[in-house]
């Protein structure tokens, strides 16, 4: 893989993360968004 897709992924799990954050109420789902945008960042 190159670089770039690992960018495109990362970019990806960040904003699934971002909608999930602001998009769900439940504690434990919005805890679970925060953990993929983290591990998004760590990516």
């Amino acid at each position: 893989m190159n670089p770039v897709n690992y960018l495109y992924l990362a970019a990806l799990l960040f904003a699934i993360g971002a909608s999930g954050v602001l998009i769900r109420r439940n504690a434990i789902v919005v805890f679970m968004c925060v953990e993929l945008m983290l591990n998004a960042c760590n990516l």
